[in-house]
């Protein structure tokens, strides 16, 4: 038995919403499920790519 999985676009990950409130990340078209950064973690992520924040 063969399984496909779905393989999704930017596109389409910008508005896919599971109701779930689980959030994910898109690597290489398929959706991998992230935990929540706490705000010390995205602070020093965003301070490192040179990102304002938003």
């Amino acid at each position: 038995m063969t399984t496909t999985t779905q393989k999704f676009s930017f596109a389409d990950y910008l508005i896919y919403d599971d109701g779930t409130g689980t959030r994910y990340d898109l690597v290489e078209g398929e959706l991998s499920s992230t935990k929540s950064a706490d705000y010390r973690a995205k602070y020093s992520e965003y301070s490192v790519l040179e990102i304002s924040e938003y």
